[in-house]
């Protein structure tokens, strides 16, 4: 009679089905940090392309006016998306140091402005020099920060004018 009851019994133990819920929470643990990885460079994608356009941008703009702007704004650049100013979050635009004395200096602010606050702060950023120029500068350098590590080992990226 006991044996035939055993028998009878159909169904999971709490041990296996507690079992099953930890390797479902593993799974699923991998798949979102995986997933959160993709994002972070997808975003770092975007902003490399970004600044390698503003970059052919502002040496359009060299080019045709034989200087570099002292600001980096969609009226500048006719034809430029404003979207295309936006960090991949949507929420920064280009910033915009006042001009500097020289290229170490710009790459100095520059540094600084795009590591303020590190993965939350990635505008562009844009410093022209030297001290003074309008629309007469002699370089500029152009910075973004990125959520994961450059080859160089830095989280930052920087252009710098071709006639600097």
């Amino acid at each position: 009679m006991l044996s035939s009851l055993k028998r009878a019994q159909k169904g999971f133990t709490i041990i296996e089905l507690l079992i099953v819920i930890a390797i479902i929470a593993i799974l699923a643990t991998l798949v979102l940090t995986n997933f959160q990885g993709a994002q972070a460079k997808g975003r770092d994608a975007t902003r490399n392309t970004d600044v390698n356009s503003m970059y052919q941008k502002l040496e359009e703009y060299h080019n045709e006016n034989g200087a570099y702007p002292q600001t980096f704004t969609a009226a500048t650049f006719p034809g430029i998306d404003e979207g295309a100013l936006l960090d991949p979050r949507g929420e920064n635009s280009v910033e915009i140091l006042a001009a500097v004395a020289d290229e170490a200096a710009a790459i100095t602010a520059v540094t600084a402005a795009a590591n303020d606050d590190s993965a939350t702060s990635s505008a562009y950023v844009y410093a022209a020099f030297p001290t003074g120029c309008t629309n007469d500068c002699t370089g500029y350098i152009l910075g973004t920060f990125m959520e994961n590590a450059q080859p160089d080992g830095t989280n930052l990226v920087l252009k710098k004018g071709l006639n600097n």
